[in-house]
């Protein structure tokens, strides 16, 4: 049985690597190593360090807004051990199949600290994730609604598409389904396993909808970080070369993030430059620029959690003696 569930994972990782592969060359069909030298060469290095520290203040904003649910379920961790935890996830989601391995990650570490407290530390993550998509599509509806190069029939369906999501979100967290949601937990033909996981996820929800601040506040700091990394990417795109509008940049961000979720190549390698190149009618050159230089930070992370592993870890372990 292990055998056969080891091969089945070294095929599929296999087909995601074929799917990297074959997106990629998609791009590299068309590519000029001249214009993309050039476009490297170009980047100031004041402005590289700008963006990488951009980016590491926005790991930092996502550990944030990580503690902050977590203290809601009563798990207290300090804020340097989350950000480490959230490197660690950035890492490793450039080398698994979807984006949600950091994730998986992130789970990882707080089971093995708060072994007692499982179910509490898994809906806090969750909900992370979920914040932090809701806050990219609110923007990405807005930008849709109020841009000024997209057509009004687009505008009006973003608008009534926007105000119908809310109303359904407002819904759910005031109560109105809530009768609704508790017959289907009591399905019968829901098996008993997944019953009582969907019981302790309610538990946990009902105790963030009991602190009505909770998570609006969470919601404004998954604003601020994907507002942040929007205005990244946009500056790092005009650097390069290529003045996009923004709105229309924030409006592609939002589609490609769903397109990476889809576990068909490794880390969304390939499906991100493709989709980009695509949506945003730039050069292969551009795109690939792009990617050498946020990616060239999973480079310099390691040597953060190697400061981390060497010196802040035994200094920890020594104050808790």
């Amino acid at each position: 049985m292990k055998i056969g569930s080891k091969a089945k994972s070294w095929f599929l990782w296999t087909l995601r690597l074929m799917g990297t592969v074959l997106f990629l060359g998609l791009l590299l069909l068309s590519l000029d190593a001249q214009e993309l030298y050039r476009q490297l060469n170009s980047m100031p290095f004041w402005a590289y360090l700008l963006f990488f520290m951009i980016y590491l203040f926005n790991q930092l904003l996502t550990a944030w807004r990580w503690q902050y649910l977590l203290a809601v379920s009563g798990i207290m961790e300090s804020l340097w051990n989350l950000a480490v935890a959230v490197l660690y996830g950035q890492t490793i989601n450039k080398l698994l199949p979807s984006s949600i391995g950091g994730d998986s990650a992130r789970i990882a570490y707080l089971f093995k600290s708060h072994p007692q407290k499982k179910t509490l530390a898994l809906s806090a993550t969750l909900l992370d994730r979920f914040l932090s998509f809701l806050a990219l599509f609110f923007l990405g509806f807005l930008s849709l609604i109020f841009g000024s190069e997209f057509q009004p029939k687009l505008k009006v369906t973003a608008g009534i598409l926007l105000v119908l999501f809310f109303l359904g979100i407002a819904a759910i967290y005031w109560g109105v389904f809530d009768s609704v949601i508790k017959r289907i937990m009591r399905w019968k033909s829901l098996p008993e396993k997944i019953s009582i996981v969907l019981v302790r996820f309610w538990r946990s929800f009902l105790e963030y909808r009991s602190q009505k601040w909770a998570i609006l506040s969470a919601l404004g700091i998954s604003l601020l970080r994907q507002g942040l990394m929007i205005l990244n990417i946009f500056l790092l795109f005009r650097l390069l070369g290529n003045p996009i509008p923004l709105g229309e940049l924030v409006v592609v961000i939002s589609v490609v993030t769903i397109l990476v979720i889809l576990p068909i190549s490794i880390g969304g390698i390939g499906v991100r430059e493709t989709a980009l190149a695509s949506l945003l009618r730039i050069s292969s050159e551009s795109v690939l620029s792009f990617t050498l230089i946020r990616y060239s930070f999973i480079v310099l992370v390691p040597l953060i959690l190697l400061a981390d592993t060497l010196v802040f870890s035994p200094r920890r372990r020594r104050k808790a003696l």
